[in-house]
């Protein structure tokens, strides 16, 4: 068996390849027609659900051998550690498979001030033993202010001030992990509701708005006539973090419990390591060439 946790499962995206998934909205989810998603959110989900829920279906080939679907790794560079290929493991019991991870970001414009190699000699030196005999990691963890003005010593054209450890927890503690699918399944229905409660408050400039930002991607920006650019982006983020990321985080966990709930046979680890994942270097990660998602 391969083991992956729900977050790594989470980072999966679809690349620029979009199904033609508008008025296909069920395909996502067949109890309800939710219409809150751009092509590609439903392409993405819809690949997710093929790859978890439906190994037979004639595109679990081609988006895998095509790469329609991957794990994102692109490094933007404003982060000390750096996005890595995720791993599958071959124990449950991996102390890799439980760990919770840390990180934080680069003050505002370090890659832009000194570039992207100065980006890789800072990480290099975050786990370099200094004369103390601790890494600077270390001492950002015990003495952030210490670790602090060390930086601001050496990188002098950035603010230090305002650095802040990131502290991830493992995925096996998030919200949904321990759900059953009928319980996942409440939570969306609940979450319909309040959003129909929600859009009935607002003005019907309000909610045109609404509906035409649901069939755009995240990152475009929009304007809308009647609105404020102010008002609308403090609309459009309720919209967002209220509604359509709970859903797309529920429908995600939706896949993966069903997958397991149904125990269905798993995917090979060469499909994972298409998909992006490496064998965990701890536990092996390829004692047996069919795994199932953990």
């Amino acid at each position: 068996m391969a083991y992956i946790t729900r977050c790594n499962f989470d980072r999966l995206t679809a690349s620029d390849r979009m199904l033609a998934m508008q008025g296909s909205e069920k395909l996502v989810y067949a109890k309800q027609r939710i219409d809150w998603f751009s092509d590609w959110d439903l392409t993405r989900l819809y690949l997710c659900k093929i790859l978890m829920t439906e190994q037979d279906h004639v595109l679990f080939q081609k988006m895998v051998g095509q790469h329609w679907l991957r794990i994102r790794t692109e490094d933007p560079y404003t982060h000390a550690v750096p996005p890595r290929k995720p791993a599958y493991h071959s124990d449950p019991n991996c102390e890799c498979l439980k760990s919770d991870c840390q990180n934080f970001k680069l003050p505002v414009g370090f890659k832009e001030k000194y570039g992207i190699a100065e980006v890789e000699r800072f990480r290099d030196w975050l786990n370099t033993r200094q004369e103390d005999g601790k890494t600077p990691w270390a001492v950002f963890e015990s003495a952030p202010e210490r670790f602090k003005a060390k930086c601001e010593a050496i990188w002098t054209r950035v603010s230090w001030h305002h650095m802040v450890l990131e502290k991830h927890k493992n995925s096996g503690i998030q919200i949904f992990h321990n759900f059953q699918v009928s319980e996942i399944e409440a939570f969306i229905e609940n979450l319909l509701v309040k959003f129909q409660e929600w859009q009935n408050t607002l003005s019907l400039t309000e909610q045109r708005a609404i509906n035409a930002h649901k069939k755009r991607g995240a990152s475009e920006k929009m304007s809308f006539q009647g609105l404020e650019q102010e008002d609308l982006d403090a609309l459009l983020n309720e919209f967002r973090k209220q509604f359509k990321f709970p859903m797309q985080n529920a429908l995600m966990a939706y896949y993966y419990q069903m997958a397991q709930e149904n125990k269905m046979l798993g995917v090979s680890h060469s499909v994972l390591q298409k998909l992006g994942f490496k064998a965990c270097e701890a536990c092996g990660g390829s004692h047996d060439d069919v795994g199932e998602w953990g």
